[in-house]
């Protein structure tokens, strides 16, 4: 059930992310919230998003920003009623905390559940990792890059710290978007080379 739903939700990012492209706004605000209502993981999307809206000044966005989160709020309080009435004296949740530190070596391997290289070796992932970074740094995309490139980098941050081992899929949330950077890497090497090559003065 975790991994579907964090596909689903990785999805409806990219989805998101598709929509605020494209200048529909609230769709991209919809599709985010539905997101969050997949996996609250989403939150750290939802929150970018949130951000981005208020260094635009964009009150309608903020406003369907704040409906959404209001109607997630409802839905939450409403499935953890459920869920603790469902509840024994005999049930109880992992005794070790969800902060682990896992650094480097976790990120890497959520970095690696991705539909391209899941199933390759994990020194695969430790090449297309950075190299997929370097090409979201490179895009100019004065719209969507900062949305992207945020992401992705509270995704990684997060993770170095929240979460256990095996909950590397946790992954499928951001991965859809390195691919992104990798469309973007041979136009980024051509520049980086460029600049090298061409002379000082």
């Amino acid at each position: 059930g975790g991994q579907f739903t964090e596909t689903v939700a990785g999805m409806l990012i990219v989805a998101s992310i598709g929509a605020f492209g494209l200048r529909m706004k609230l769709v991209g605000v919809g599709l985010a919230i539905a997101a969050l209502f997949v996996r609250e993981l989403a939150a750290l999307y939802v929150v970018i998003g949130i951000w981005l809206a208020w260094q635009d000044g964009d009150r309608r966005a903020l406003a369907a920003w704040g409906l959404g989160l209001a109607a997630f709020a409802v839905f939450f309080a409403w499935h953890s009623a459920s869920v603790q009435a469902q509840l024994g004296p005999d049930d109880f949740a992992y005794r070790d905390s969800w902060i682990q530190f896992g650094g480097p070596s976790f990120v890497l391997a959520t970095a690696a559940f991705n539909g391209l290289f899941i199933g390759e070796p994990l020194w695969v992932t430790a090449i297309v990792l950075p190299t997929s970074l370097l090409g979201l740094l490179a895009w100019r995309d004065a719209a969507l890059a900062p949305r992207v490139v945020l992401t992705v980098a509270a995704c990684m941050a997060a993770f170095a710290v929240v979460g256990k081992p095996f909950n590397d899929y946790w992954g499928a949330l951001y991965t859809p978007l390195l691919t992104v950077g990798l469309a973007f890497l041979p136009a980024t090497l051509r520049d980086l080379l460029g600049a090298i090559a061409k002379p000082r003065r």
